[in-house]
């Protein structure tokens, strides 16, 4: 919100600041956090999911782990608190964003093997009220394939806009640089997104 670039390093594992337009990406960070309980985490596996919270908190997953649960964050300035992100069925988050309750939505993909489609893709919901809950696992209330909705691509970014009749949920593929891949925008609807994602 107030106009800074928030980026998060796989490599080197960091969170860096830069303010500016987007020529300002290309400069030094403003600020840079390297947290000591990211020094673990894997050069290609570390934080590939990062969501703006009320009061200017962050959430941060990590893409990489062990067992059932991924490592995540509730960022506070340069306060952490450590929490786990539940996994199922080889599904690996890669993006979050916050939606305008305060719940905040997790882009999750998954690898297929080398025979398409390559890759599939859903959506996590994360009730606003766990965020701030005691617990360390946070809950996950819904998974919804979006396998019927978008092509089957390397889904790896999310951002909701807000408008004041229309709000949409943007999604955006990597193709990385393969040529089978393709580098996609695609746009639904906030109110479709929510109905996806209500409880059944």
């Amino acid at each position: 919100p107030d106009g800074r670039w928030l980026v998060t390093f796989e490599g080197g594992n960091a969170l860096a600041a830069y303010r500016g337009d987007a020529t300002a990406l290309g400069e030094t960070p403003e600020t840079v956090l390297k947290p000591k309980a990211w020094r673990k985490l894997m050069e290609n596996g570390g934080i590939e999911a990062l969501a703006l919270l009320d009061f200017g908190r962050l959430l941060a997953i990590a893409e990489a782990g062990a067992g059932e649960t991924r490592p995540a964050w509730i960022i506070d300035g340069k306060q952490l608190r450590e929490r786990n992100y539940p996994i199922t069925q080889k599904f690996l988050p890669v993006d979050a964003v916050s939606m305008p309750n305060g719940d905040v939505l997790v882009l999750e993909r998954r690898f297929n093997g080398i025979l398409p489609p390559f890759f599939s893709a859903r959506l996590a919901r994360i009730p606003a009220a766990s965020i701030d809950a005691d617990d360390k696992d946070l809950q996950v209330v819904a998974r919804r394939p979006l396998t019927e909705v978008l092509p089957g691509e390397n889904w790896e970014g999310i951002e909701v806009i807000e408008e004041e009749n229309d709000s949409s949920v943007w999604f955006v593929s990597d193709d990385n640089f393969q040529w089978p891949q393709h580098t996609l925008l695609a746009k639904l609807s906030l109110a479709d997104v929510v109905k996806l994602m209500s409880a059944r």
